[in-house]
């Protein structure tokens, strides 16, 4: 058996490391299995794996295959999840007679709104992604039809309550402090000594 060996004079590692297990190689990437799981599975560094998907295409074609199959996988595993799905759980029930049985119970998982943004990413090309301004602020506020009246109605009253109180003349009383008339406590005001409060007496 001839070994192929670089310019350097050392053996290639792709024949006797790699090529041998391209079968097991495909089946692991389409599983999902990280490269780098399957070069420390396969004893070969990071760098020997690059390597040899530049310089043979048969390895290269490999691992794209691989990953159009995880990616076909993964995007049909989203799909189902953003339509909402229905699963089987396997389940241990405990009877009255303390006998631990197996069952089956179907549960329904809703749809997922980050799953469907990403199937349509990928797989719509008119598919325009949702998307948030983080820029601009935003405030609502928001209020009872009969608390907003009631508060209109309160405000109203206010402003001709003190319109009123504005027109009343401020009268002294027979204490000689000024008041508004049907006020509950006078309002003292200074008194000039040498103003008569009735001067025609």
């Amino acid at each position: 058996m001839e070994v192929a060996v670089n310019p350097m004079g050392r053996p290639e590692s792709y024949p006797v490391v790699i090529k041998p297990y391209l079968n097991d190689i495909e089946k692991w990437l389409s599983e999902g299995t990280p490269e780098y799981s399957i070069c420390k599975k396969l004893g070969v560094s990071n760098q020997t794996w690059i390597e040899a998907k530049k310089k043979y295409i048969e390895f290269s074609e490999c691992v794209l295959r691989a990953r159009r199959s995880a990616g076909s996988l993964m995007m049909g595993k989203q799909y189902s999840a953003a339509c909402g799905q229905l699963v089987s759980l396997n389940k241990q029930k405990v009877t009255k007679d303390g006998e631990v049985i197996d069952i089956k119970e179907e549960v329904y998982i809703p749809p997922n709104t980050n799953a469907a943004d990403l199937w349509g990413r990928n797989m719509l090309p008119d598919y325009i992604q949702a998307k948030q301004d983080s820029t601009s602020n935003v405030t609502v506020t928001v209020q009872l039809p009969s608390v907003q009246a009631e508060i209109d109605k309160i405000s109203a009253a206010r402003l001709a309550l003190e319109a009123e109180l504005a027109t009343i003349e401020m009268l002294p009383d027979q204490s000689g402090a000024y008041a508004r008339p049907g006020a509950d406590q006078a309002e003292t005001l200074p008194i000039d000594p040498d103003d008569d409060p009735d001067p025609f007496n």
